[in-house]
């Protein structure tokens, strides 16, 4: 049991994964917990005995920004990245309302693609070109939540390349995929698909 300085009660769980918090106004939250945070599915009975049950992000994530590089202590346990975890990364800015692990999946990918498509400024050299082509890129959602290791699996043209990556790196911070309760490293695949508006 740990009873932190404004009152609240932590019945069971850990600083880091699930945990029962009993609120000092009566509120009791079971769920996701990280270092004092709500961060993940959970659910909360509030006094009046109603109770919400959601995907909840409290936890005060700083921004991802550069190249940042993968922390190399969620890296011990595992090698290389996850294709696939029992539960995927979320897209924290517009997917968090839903406990469907599916649900927040598809809407993780829904917003990748959207994210993409209004970030995406299609090249002056590329458009005086006709240049127009598919591009296929690989990054990583660190085990912080951060994109990292972006690459071009498949070019079109050196100026599409290069914006298909740039935007790829804009991508906001994820709540990170998770494995066995642990936060771990997982690999995505994406195909921007470049083409220019005929008239």
């Amino acid at each position: 049991t740990i009873t932190y300085a404004n009152g609240d009660i932590q019945k069971n769980g850990n600083q880091y994964g699930q945990a029962t918090i009993t609120y000092a106004n009566g509120d009791i939250y079971d769920g996701a917990w990280t270092d004092g945070y709500r961060n993940g599915i959970g659910i909360m009975t509030y006094a009046d005995g109603t109770k919400e049950q959601r995907y909840w992000k409290d936890y005060p994530l700083p921004p991802c920004s550069g190249d940042v590089e993968t922390d190399q202590d969620d890296m011990i346990e595992f090698s290389e990245p996850f294709i696939s975890v029992e539960q995927m990364p979320v897209f924290i800015d517009s997917c968090y309302l839903s406990t469907n692990l599916k649900e927040l999946e598809k809407c993780t990918q829904l917003n990748i693609m959207k994210f993409i498509s209004r970030n995406f400024k299609y090249p002056e050299i590329a458009k005086a070109n006709g240049v127009e082509g598919m591009v296929i890129l690989e990054f990583v959602v660190s085990a912080e939540g951060c994109v990292v290791n972006v690459d071009v699996l498949r070019g079109v043209d050196k100026e599409l390349d290069a914006e298909a990556v740039r935007v790829i790196k804009l991508l906001p911070r994820f709540s990170p995929g998770k494995q066995i309760g642990k936060a771990v490293p997982v690999k995505y695949t994406v195909p921007i698909k470049c083409t220019l508006g005929k008239k």
